[in-house]
């Protein structure tokens, strides 16, 4: 054995080491790690937002303040000038897609409107954050066809370590349409087996009540008997690598979907959990399913947020579409 240490053994090494001589590991929290702390219950106890949001928004502003704040960590947030601002953003749009600078930009003013609600500035920067130009409907949404959705989750290697909750999280994705923080959030309290039903946390914290499949209960039942591990936690999905604990970001639940998607042969331009989401919205309305039915399963707030679906339903559009000038040639 080499004396390398391989992904994830320096992090359990130092769990154990804090676990027996906790008196050694007393860390006084730094000036980030209380300017965050107090970012993170605002967000989530005073705006109520879900918790997978907050540690997104965490994270990406941590990484702004870490990487631009002049003197980064133990910084004066009050240098801070808007073009600082807006040159950050414009460099992270031009690497990454139009719905991750969406992400920055809206973590970056609730993060200013916070700093300003608390004395930390004497200005509110929020109004300093540029926006990131998008146009409603623009795209169409990637989608996998139902026999694509059922390669992904053959490729599922139920016998390995974790693979039995891997495939339990995709059905989820794809059968019922959760978005990677509901799954997240799952407990077991949500699940009632007795009557079939499955209580999805959304955004804002809203709670829906759905049918539980039999496809998918059995999924989530053949993980809790025979693969989770033990541990302490009430969410139903845990880590498989020790500290057993739940996720804590979006990020591996996307992971894992990409992960699947590699592993069928699967080749599409959105990887990630959501496009299971959208998967399920196509293949509901090629089979003949109403926008309004659709948004209901999908848990829409608002019906425009369906009508994106309405573009790739090409037998209902070719019915709408005009003929061309002079007729074809």
């Amino acid at each position: 054995m080499s004396g390398k240490l391989r992904n994830g053994y320096k992090r359990a090494l130092g769990y154990m080491f804090r676990i027996m001589h906790p008196e050694l590991c007393v860390e006084t929290p730094s000036r980030l790690d209380v300017l965050m702390n107090g970012f993170h219950d605002y967000q989530l106890n005073e705006r109520g937002l879900a918790r997978t949001s907050v540690v997104d928004s965490r994270r990406l502003v941590q990484n702004f303040i870490e990487q631009q704040v002049p003197g980064g960590v133990s910084g004066d947030l009050s240098q801070i000038q808007p073009d600082l601002i807006a040159d950050w953003i414009k460099r992270q749009a031009s690497r990454a897609s139009a719905a991750y600078a969406r992400r920055i930009v809206t973590a970056l003013r609730s993060f200013f409107s916070y700093a300003f609600y608390k004395g930390l500035i004497d200005r509110n920067l929020a109004t300093c954050v540029p926006s990131v130009r998008s146009w409603s409907l623009a795209d169409l949404p990637r989608h996998l066809s139902a026999e694509q959705v059922q390669k992904v989750l053959d490729s599922c290697d139920r016998e390995r370590p974790g693979g039995k909750r891997d495939f339990a999280i995709l059905l989820l994705c794809a059968r019922l349409g959760l978005r990677a923080g509901e799954v997240i959030a799952l407990q077991f309290d949500d699940i009632d087996w007795d009557a079939g039903f499955i209580t999805v946390r959304g955004k804002t914290r809203r709670a829906s009540r759905m049918p539980l499949p039999q496809e998918v209960g059995e999924a989530i039942a053949d993980y809790l008997c025979n693969s989770r591990p033990r541990c302490k936690s009430r969410h139903v999905f845990i880590r498989s690598r020790a500290p057993h604990r739940p996720f804590a970001e979006v990020s591996a639940i996307s992971a894992i979907a990409t992960r699947a998607l590699k592993n069928a042969g699967v080749a599409i331009a959105l990887n990630g959990a959501h496009v299971f989401r959208h998967s399920l919205a196509t293949t509901m309305l090629k089979n003949g399913a109403s926008l309004g039915e659709i948004g209901e399963i999908l848990r829409h707030r608002r019906a425009d947020t369906t009508r994106i679906y309405a573009k790739v339903d090409m037998v209902s559009l070719r019915k709408l579409a005009l003929p061309w000038p002079g007729g074809s040639r």
